[in-house]
């Protein structure tokens, strides 16, 4: 009888050639799919993937609460583009906060000292006590000098008061210590006495502090001291020192205001006969001339403020005296720029209006006067 023998099945590409083999698509549960049907992975697989975690997660959650910055990322800003559409949001603190800032910061090309200078101010002015912990803690990591925001701090009773700069103060004393603290340092005073360590000055120098401090000191410059003694007639007197914060109140308010100055007097002296005195004596003699900061600085500290109280005739008579001052242009921008994330772009728009105003009524002044 004759057998049929069934045919041989001819060997898969894939037996014959391992090589050739294609990998089975996995499923979410480690199986390979029918033929036909799509990889579904399970819910928990999927939402493993989507969500970051670590630091990519707490960046995420920030930056999604911080308001987008229209500054450029790259170099010195457009300072006619305001940082902000709107006002900073006063209850933003912590790393949001620092991320809005962050930018504006760097880009409005100043150096961290006074780049810190022109937001502590605005926040001052406008009393965002949260935030001006926040920004004295950031500046204190970017070794802005405890002194320095001290004393800055101290002139500003003049146009805030008091009840401001003494928890402000307080604050910085209660933030450096804390600060120092954590590092094992000893806690640095707040206040001058007879020297202070040199540091880079406003219109030159090098931006690093840790370098500009290295091995340098230099003594205050002669004039009344930090304190007052008893009155008397010794050499320590008050009488003394009352003369000499008269003459250097007089001497600084005429290098701010240049030719207006003794049209501001007659002013202040219509309003109130005392306006005229204690702006000399108090305001340009026992504050404003102290030796600790430069009347540059001071200026470049005082603009802000004037920005975010909405003081126009003030505000303008200090953009005019740091002009007179011979502030760069550039670093008048930058602080205005920056005090306008608390103030708002609206403001930003009139200060720069008004110092292109400046500019214009100065070189009108030097087309006539061409010799001075």
């Amino acid at each position: 009888m004759r057998t049929t023998k069934s045919p041989k099945k001819s060997a898969s590409p894939s037996a014959t050639n391992p090589t050739r083999a294609k990998k089975e698509p996995r499923s979410g549960n480690g199986t390979a799919d029918a033929p036909g049907t799509a990889s579904v992975a399970s819910p928990s697989a999927a939402a493993a993937k989507k969500a970051p975690t670590g630091r990519k997660a707490r960046a995420t959650k920030s930056s999604a609460k911080a308001p987008k910055l229209l500054a450029s990322a790259m170099g010195r800003a457009d300072f006619r583009t305001p940082p902000l559409k709107k006002p900073l949001d006063p209850g933003l603190t912590g790393e949001p906060y620092r991320a809005t800032m962050r930018n504006a910061l760097r880009d409005s090309g100043l150096p961290r000292r006074i780049a810190h200078g022109a937001v502590l101010p605005a926040l001052l002015a406008d009393g965002r006590m949260g935030q001006l912990r926040e920004q004295i803690d950031w500046a204190i990591e970017d070794r802005v000098p405890a002194f320095y925001m001290a004393e800055s701090f101290l002139q500003s009773y003049l146009f805030v008061g008091f009840p401001r700069v003494i928890n402000a103060l307080a604050m910085l004393h209660d933030v450096s210590r804390a600060r120092r603290r954590s590092l094992g340092l000893a806690a640095e005073a707040l206040h001058v006495q007879t020297e202070i360590p040199s540091f880079d000055r406003i219109l030159g120098g090098p931006t690093d502090f840790g370098m500009g401090l290295k091995g340098r000191r230099i003594r205050l410059a002669e004039g009344p001291p930090m304190h007052l003694e008893a009155p008397g007639e010794g050499p320590g007197s008050f009488e003394r020192y009352a003369r000499e914060w008269w003459r250097r109140g007089a001497e600084l308010c005429q290098q701010v205001y240049g030719n207006q100055f003794e049209r501001l007097r007659e002013n202040l002296g219509r309003i109130h006969p005392e306006l005229s005195d204690w702006m000399l004596f108090e305001g340009y003699g026992k504050v404003l001339s102290r030796p600790v900061l430069t009347p540059r600085e001071r200026e470049l500290w005082i603009i802000p403020m004037l920005m975010v109280q909405d003081v126009p005739e003030q505000f303008y008579s200090h953009l005019r005296g740091a002009r007179n001052l011979e502030v760069p242009a550039s670093r008048i921008q930058g602080v205005v720029w920056l005090g306008s994330m608390i103030a708002g772009p609206t403001a930003l728009s009139r200060a720069l209006d008004r110092l292109e105003e400046l500019e214009r009524r100065d070189e009108e002044r030097r087309r006539e006067f061409p010799f001075g």
